[in-house]
């Protein structure tokens, strides 16, 4: 049992190592991708993430995974976000933290806060300026999550959650990255696009105009 706990914290490692040396695009080159294995897995997974969104929609839906300083996921967050509800698609966003040492204690409070309350204006509020600090210096009055059993589980819990989308999207030959954006086409399929890429989000935005 201990050698599992040390191997999932060094795979771990590694995807916040990859993604903290901001190898983000390139993965599928823009392109994007259908996954035909463990789909059903997938659609469990999702349906467990503590994701917050505007509630526009219950058919039309994006899921983007990310983290708060992945600069990636920020331009992605205020340019598509707004093209995409104008469509009528719910942006269901779903945050992480990082191991530890990468991750402020205000970053971990936060992620915990949106698990337990599911609240999208906070994450709205969270995300108006590029750098958190902003956002910190007046921030409201929220549970610390350190040294809170029941958030620390929480966020133990989303990075669990993380780690079994890795192994989601490493069955269908997909390294995960952020942003990860998910969703369905209008033939019911899953579509996987890695980075804020002209062409995948061109693809994304068609296909949900779709649906």
């Amino acid at each position: 049992m201990q050698k599992r706990s040390i191997f999932i914290k060094l795979i771990f490692a590694g995807f916040v190592l990859f993604t903290a040396n901001n190898a983000l695009g390139y993965i599928l080159g823009g392109k994007v991708k259908t996954l035909t294995i463990q789909v059903q897995a997938l659609e469990t997974l999702l349906g467990e993430m503590a994701w917050v969104s505007p509630q526009i929609s219950d058919t039309r839906a994006l899921y983007k995974i990310s983290f708060r300083t992945c600069p990636s996921c920020i331009v992605y967050h205020q340019t598509e976000f707004p093209k995409l509800q104008d469509l009528g698609v719910d942006t269901r966003l779903f945050m992480f933290a990082r191991n530890t040492p990468r991750t402020k204690p205000q970053e971990r409070t936060v992620v915990a806060e949106l698990y337990k309350n599911r609240d999208w204006k906070l994450a709205q509020d969270w995300f108006a300026h590029k750098s958190p600090h902003k956002f910190y210096a007046h921030m409201p009055d929220i549970i610390t999550a350190d040294n809170n059993p029941e958030r620390t589980a929480l966020i133990k819990n989303g990075q669990r959650q993380i780690m079994e989308l890795s192994y989601i999207l490493k069955a269908n030959q997909i390294e995960l990255a952020t942003p990860a954006l998910i969703w369905q086409n209008k033939s019911g399929e899953w579509r996987v696009a890695i980075g804020n890429s002209k062409r995948s989000n061109a693809v994304i935005r068609k296909e949900l105009s779709e649906t």
